[in-house]
């Protein structure tokens, strides 16, 4: 059986999208080859490209200016693009480039419907909604662009405007704090320690950093404030996807607290293969989201 590093098993848990397996839950009692979590990945990313018209005709059929979050973009597009941006630096097939390049030189164009007088009731927007508003996927479009930027996809323009998406979504990002080891502090710090990476040279570049390192040093090595098995799962992902930005995903694994949560959820499996839910949670949900970790 072939063997790939954890890098790539990171890749390829953290991509999956849940809408395609929500409903295949299966309880395993050997262990699952890492070739099965790339056919998973493979299959999720291929699934949304098929269905991706009615996903965006759905979206526009129920989008709703007056939602409390703000602008939200069609969901599962950018799990796609990061899915195949990777398949396409491991197996070089044109059409997988070209769909993840198609993510992300077309999402900026899903804000035109977002109307005027819904950004003027924000006062945390500009003259028009970030495009990357969710710091639970933002990271998501930063680090698919990573990867096709670095295997020559893209052309010049293509490049700036991709890179004035990054820049001011995290301006957004930065204009609202929070702070401690929980889930949405650990999300900023992974979206802004990927943004570093893709612009190193930006002029906010050093702002990005302090506020990633501030935010990453909340988290690593301390315990969780989260009380909900939903977020405890997104708080790990985060964790595990700043670590990986900084090359220290062995390093993460190391740490006391991380031997001692690893102890933790494993004792929480049930006979279905699932932590089941407590606090603000739901049944089997996130449970993707774990997979980063086992």
């Amino acid at each position: 059986m072939k063997k790939y590093p954890l890098t790539t098993f990171f890749i390829i848990a953290a991509c999956l999208t849940g809408s395609f397996f929500a409903n295949n839950a299966v309880a395993y009692t050997e262990p699952v080859p890492l070739s099965k979590y790339l056919y998973y990945a493979r299959k999720s990313a291929d699934w949304t490209w098929e269905h991706y018209d009615e996903r965006i005709a759905s979206w526009r059929e129920n989008f709703d200016p007056e939602n409390v979050f703000g602008y939200r973009p069609p969901g599962g597009l950018l799990e796609m693009a990061v899915i195949y941006a990777y398949l396409y630096q491991t197996e070089s097939r044109p059409e997988q480039a070209q769909r993840a390049r198609k993510v992300l030189l077309t999402y900026d164009e899903f804000t035109k419907a977002y109307p005027q007088w819904a950004v003027e009731k924000r006062p945390d927007y500009d003259d028009k909604p970030p495009v990357l508003p969710d710091f639970f996927s933002a990271m998501k479009y930063i680090r698919a662009y990573v990867l096709l930027k670095d295997l020559g996809v893209l052309s010049s323009q293509e490049k700036k405007r991709i890179e004035t998406n990054i820049a001011e979504s995290m301006a957004y990002l930065l204009r609202s704090q929070e702070w401690g080891p929980m889930n949405r502090a650990a999300l900023r710090a992974e979206s802004l320690a990927w943004a570093v990476k893709a612009l190193p040279q930006h002029p906010d570049a050093d702002k990005w950093r302090m506020q990633c390192r501030a935010l990453g040093d909340d988290n690593w090595g301390n315990w969780e404030i989260e009380d909900a098995s939903l977020y405890n799962a997104v708080w790990l992902y985060a964790l595990c996807g700043y670590a990986y930005t900084q090359n220290r995903m062995e390093d993460l694994f190391k740490t006391p607290e991380m031997y001692y949560y690893a102890q933790y959820y494993l004792q929480l499996f049930c006979p279905a293969g699932m932590i089941p839910d407590f606090g603000d949670a739901q049944w089997r949900s996130n449970w993707n989201r774990f997979l980063v970790f086992f």
